[in-house]
């Protein structure tokens, strides 16, 4: 279950920051100046999210494509994306699909990640580039710093504040290695609750939250692998069976391809954007 071995925290703030926390690739350049960044805001609830009010609860791993394929292989219709062959959304309590260009109930809907304290600086940094890698391609997603504050410059449209974005919780278990039936080690549990759409087919996101499983991670590239899936999650993606595709199960794949980005920014919406 989400939050199992995740350490709590507080709400006290921190000091602005012009930069990421993250050590940037060496092909990268440091971003420009930005406006002074944002703290999440007081009042908004801190480490944890209530786990036990997340009404949709779901174990996605790297056997994540098991729970949206039909037993023949076929890819249930009902979660396949349109105009994304080989790409599948995932359902809320109500058992409907997610809906697609707005998955949160806004097109393009900006998303923090806000690690926990827990969280080792070897993961956030490896979430960071993911977050960096996604952000190039369109998808729009930022990672709050350590002193858990973000930057509008990192997000568009320009001008957001906290009410404009939704806060994406990120934990760490250090102490569990679970296990599918089959053997397979789970890496990553997702956490989510969702309403109905106003079109009454659909269900929209309302909260959503990840816990990656350590013990079960090997190196850098699983903790990426691992968080190229959450990205997609948090766009409304939950699977893939695309060739070449970086949130697959099993994928040897680090890197989105260019199928993944293309299904992220159709099911978010953000293929709309100016």
């Amino acid at each position: 279950m989400p939050g199992q071995g995740v350490s709590g925290g507080d709400d006290s703030g921190g000091v602005p920051s012009g930069q990421s926390a993250w050590s940037w690739p060496a092909s990268a350049a440091p971003p420009a100046p930005a406006p002074p960044s944002l703290p999440r805001g007081r009042g908004r609830p801190r480490w944890a999210l209530p786990l036990l009010t997340i009404v949709v609860v779901a174990v996605i791993a790297l056997a994540v494509g098991l729970s949206q394929v039909i037993g023949n292989g076929t890819v249930d219709q009902k979660l396949a994306i349109r105009g994304a062959p080989g790409y599948t959304t995932f359902t809320g309590p109500q058992g409907k699909p997610m809906a697609a260009g707005r998955p949160w109930g806004t097109v393009c809907q900006p998303v923090v990640f806000s690690v926990a304290p827990a969280v080792p600086a070897t993961l956030y940094q490896q979430i960071g580039v993911v977050v960096l890698e996604a952000r190039a391609s369109g998808i729009d997603v930022a990672v709050e710093n350590r002193q858990f504050y973000w930057r509008p410059a990192d997000l568009y449209p320009r001008g957001l504040t906290n009410a404009g974005v939704k806060f994406v919780p990120v934990f760490a278990n250090t102490t569990s290695s679970p296990r599918f039936a089959d053997g397979k080690p789970e890496h990553i549990v997702f956490g989510w609750d969702a309403r109905p759409a106003a079109d009454r087919e659909h269900e929209v996101l309302t909260s959503l939250e990840g816990v990656f499983y350590l013990k079960n991670l090997d190196d850098a590239a699983a903790y990426r692998s691992a968080m190229r899936r959450f990205v997609a999650f948090s766009q409304g993606v939950a699977a893939s069976t695309a060739p070449g595709s970086g949130i697959a199960e099993g994928t040897a794949v680090d890197s989105f391809s260019s199928a993944d980005v293309a299904a992220m920014l159709r099911m978010s919406g953000c293929h709309l954007h100016p």
